[in-house]
């Protein structure tokens, strides 16, 4: 009997009995207070399983709701690459952006030269010496000549002719080689760069430049902005290979999300400052060069994690076959390189 029914049914007093049919009517009495009370005790534990096995119940349902949303989460991306995919997106659009800035650049600067010639070849026809010169060379008529004289005339008449054009491309010449500083407000094109560091091997670095790959570059080398970055990339790529105590191969050409792109195989750093060094010898090389300078073009080196580069590949759409990495030329032969990449 269990310390609640105890409790609940008194003990069986048959003192007070007179008779055995007393007696008989006391036990039967007992017994039923007894069964009743183990009855609702029963009831009690009972209800209580009940609500437990409920309980347990709405916990299993509300563990198998977390383990669907667990399952939901764990199908979903990770933060870091819905971080990566939408900076991939903004940095190829920067860099695109960058591009159309130094092709809008590239082409001010043949406007100017252009414009530049033709006010050389009006000064040419003003010159008070010279313009009279001009116009008779302008008007000499090799061929017309040639059917009235004779052919050792007409030899002297040509070698004269050809003094005078010489004469004339000089005085050219002269005024035309001087740099031309274009009169504009500077852009600061963004060179990106990444390092894919693997502990204790070779560290691969990219340099990502506004460029489409294979695009043809001016023939006047002071319009070819963009063969300059390239050329200024190449040259300290180069230079960092022969630093770190390897033989300096030339920087690879390629092509990837249809930009071009310099790869090169530098020597590991243990503390990670390698993508630091190549920004700052980068911005050294930007900084002093004359070409850039005088077309008032600030190129700066970003440095970006390698992952970003791979989102910006992700990004890109329609997404360009992959061309072959090939080995780029020297330096001073890199502006006829680019033009077949």
């Amino acid at each position: 009997m269990s310390a609640e029914v105890e409790e609940a049914v008194q003990p069986l007093d048959l003192a007070s009995c007179d008779d055995v049919a007393a007696v008989r009517d006391a036990a039967r009495a007992w017994v039923q207070a007894t069964n009743d009370a183990r009855a609702q005790e029963m009831a009690a534990l009972r209800d209580e399983a009940s609500a437990l096995r409920d309980r347990l119940q709405e916990l299993a349902d509300q563990l198998e709701a977390l383990s669907a949303q667990e399952a939901a989460l764990l199908s979903r991306p990770s933060p870091q690459s819905e971080v990566e995919d939408t900076v991939g997106a903004a940095l190829l659009e920067g860099i695109r952006r960058a591009m159309d800035r130094l092709e809008d650049r590239q082409e001010e600067m043949l406007l100017a030269l252009s414009e530049r010639e033709a006010e050389v070849e009006q000064q040419l026809a003003h010159d008070p010496e010279l313009g009279p010169v001009c116009a008779e060379v302008a008007a000499f008529d090799a061929k017309a000549l040639g059917a009235h004289l004779p052919a050792t005339y007409l030899a002297v008449l040509h070698e004269h002719h050809e003094a005078r054009v010489r004469r004339l491309d000089a005085w050219r010449a002269a005024r035309l080689r001087v740099p031309l500083d274009l009169d504009a407000e500077p852009i600061t094109p963004e060179v990106i760069v990444a390092i894919r560091a693997v502990p204790g091997q070779p560290q691969l670095a990219r340099v990502v430049l506004p460029m489409r790959a294979g695009a043809s570059a001016p023939d006047t080398p002071q319009a070819a902005l963009g063969d300059a970055l390239a050329s200024l990339c190449s040259e300290e790529l180069r230079a960092m290979v022969r630093d770190g105590g390897q033989v300096p191969v030339a920087p690879r050409f390629g092509e990837d999300a249809g930009l071009l792109v310099l790869e090169a195989t530098l020597p590991a750093r243990l503390d990670g400052s390698l993508g630091e060094e190549l920004c700052t010898r980068l911005t050294s090389r930007f900084d002093t060069s004359e070409v850039l300078r005088r077309a008032k073009v600030a190129a700066r080196p970003t440095l970006v994690p390698a992952a970003w580069l791979v989102a910006a590949r992700r990004a890109a759409s329609p997404r360009p076959a992959s061309q072959p990495v090939r080995d780029a030329p020297d330096a001073a032969d890199a502006p006829d390189a680019l033009q077949s990449v």
